[in-house]
């Protein structure tokens, strides 16, 4: 049977995004090294990009009326730096039966994702069998990799699998090697019939 979690972090009164980001400034300009990310073109334009490069988010962005794909480079895992900047990215939905990891991106390996708040994520990923289905707002899978002062709120995630396990989380759908989690917050809905 499914299993539902609702996952919830305190923040003594405070509000949660402020509480998280208090001390991240929006950089105005983009820093040497990085491409910036000023509107959804330019995200879903991350498919099939160099995985090594380093992008900072440089406005809020609404990701309504579409179903995302999760973003997947061209040695597949992502390998450089995401800095969100503070910003926003609201109204994250994938609903998707072919498709292993499921998340903001798809799979990360050696990655850093940092100063980044997903707000409204609508995830599911139900597969057949012989198929893995790995789902978490921010990342499916993520291989030593750091994911630093980011937050999930008003989300669900679910996770199905009629053979192979299920995984299923509210930042990241499984984790492998040496991952880190530094100053993250979740409030969200997390399902599946696996690990949850």
């Amino acid at each position: 049977l499914p299993v539902k979690i609702h996952a919830n972090l305190e923040t003594q009164g405070h509000d949660h995004d402020l509480f998280l980001l208090e001390n991240v400034e929006h950089k105005t300009s983009v820093p040497s090294g990085y491409t910036g990310i000023y509107t959804v073109s330019d995200l879903k334009a991350l498919q099939g990009s160099d995985a090594k490069n380093n992008y900072i988010l440089m406005n809020d962005l609404d990701l309504s009326g579409q179903n995302w794909t999760p973003i997947k480079f061209k040695s597949y895992d992502y390998k450089g730096t995401f800095d969100g900047n503070g910003y926003t990215i609201s109204n994250l939905f994938i609903a998707s039966n072919n498709t292993s990891f499921a998340g903001l991106f798809g799979t990360t390996s050696g990655a850093t994702i940092q100063n980044l708040i997903v707000t409204g994520a609508d995830i599911t990923n139900s597969v057949g069998s012989n198929v893995r289905s790995k789902a978490g707002v921010l990342i499916g899978l993520a291989v030593n990799t750091t994911v630093s002062n980011c937050g999930v709120t008003n989300s669900k995630v679910c996770a199905y699998a009629t053979s192979d396990p299920s995984s299923s989380g509210g930042l990241i759908g499984i984790v492998s090697g040496n991952c880190k989690l530094n100053n993250c917050y979740v409030f969200a809905d997390v399902i599946g019939n696996g690990h949850v």
